[in-house]
C-alpha cells in the first residue's frame, strides 16, 4: 500500500503542477490540453483519495482549503478538487472517514494561511522569511498529525511524494524559462514568458499593455 500511495501521490503532484502551468504560467500545448490535464489530475487524485481513509482526510482538508482560498480557480483545478471531495465522501458514508481530525487539519491550514500572509505583508523583502515559507512546512504538519492519530504513515507518504512531484515540475519550469526556448518541436509544447503570471524562481517581463482601440466618432455632416 505504501508503494501504491507513493506512486499515485507522485503522479498527482506532477499532473497538478503541469495543469497549473497550462493555466497560469505561459505554457501552451494544444487546444484541449488544459481540460485533458484536469481529467488526468482528477482521476489520479481520486484514486489516491480512495486508497485509505486517512489519506482521504488529508486530501479532503487540503482541497477544501484551496477552495476557500480560491486557489482552484480554473476548470481543470476545480475538477480535481470536486473529485477528491466526492471520493472522500464515500468513506464518510461508510463511517470510515476521520471527520474530526480532517476538520482540524482544515482549521490548521486556514489559521496558518492568515499568519503567513500577515508575515509576508509585514516583511515583504525578508529573504530568510521567503525561503522559510517556500518550504511549505505547514502542509506537512497536518499529515504528520493524521499519521500519529490514525497510526498510519500513509498521509505522510502522500504529502511527501505529492510535493516532490510539484517540485520536479517547478524546477523544470524554471529551467525552461531561463533557457529562453520558445517552443519544443519534439513535443509541440510552447512557452510564452510574457504570459507567465509569475513564479518564485522565474522573474519574467510583465504583460505588455493591450493597445487601446479608439472608436472613431460618428462623422457629422458638413
Amino acid at each position: 500500500m505504501i508503494v501504491l500511495v507513493g506512486v499515485l501521490a507522485l503522479l498527482t503532484g506532477l499532473t497538478s503542477k503541469f495543469a497549473d502551468l497550462l493555466n497560469e504560467h505561459g505554457f501552451f500545448w494544444h487546444r484541449h490540453a488544459g481540460v485533458i490535464s484536469g481529467w488526468v489530475w482528477s482521476l489520479l487524485a481520486v484514486a489516491l483519495t480512495l486508497t485509505d481513509p486517512w489519506v482521504a482526510a488529508m486530501w479532503w482538508a487540503t482541497c477544501l482549503f484551496w477552495f476557500f482560498r480560491c486557489k482552484l480557480d480554473h476548470f481543470n483545478h476545480a475538477l480535481a478538487g470536486v473529485g477528491v471531495v466526492v471520493a472522500a465522501t464515500l468513506f464518510a458514508v461508510r463511517d470510515e472517514f476521520p471527520f474530526g481530525p480532517a476538520v482540524g487539519v482544515l482549521i490548521w491550514l486556514s489559521v496558518t494561511s492568515v499568519v503567513q500572509n500577515a508575515a509576508r505583508r509585514r516583511w515583504p523583502h525578508n529573504e530568510a522569511l521567503v525561503g522559510f515559507l517556500r518550504l511549505r512546512l505547514r502542509f506537512y504538519a497536518g499529515p504528520v498529525a493524521l499519521a500519529v492519530i490514525g497510526d498510519t504513515w500513509l498521509p505522510v507518504v502522500a504529502i511527501v511524494f505529492g510535493m516532490l512531484g510539484t517540485e520536479i515540475v517547478t524546477i523544470w519550469h524554471g529551467r525552461v524559462a531561463a533557457s529562453g526556448r520558445a517552443r519544443s518541436w519534439r513535443t509541440g509544447l510552447s512557452y510564452l514568458p510574457a504570459a507567465d503570471t509569475g513564479d518564485f524562481r522565474t522573474p519574467v517581463a510583465p504583460l505588455a499593455p493591450r493597445p487601446q482601440v479608439v472608436v472613431a466618432a460618428e462623422r457629422t455632416a458638413v
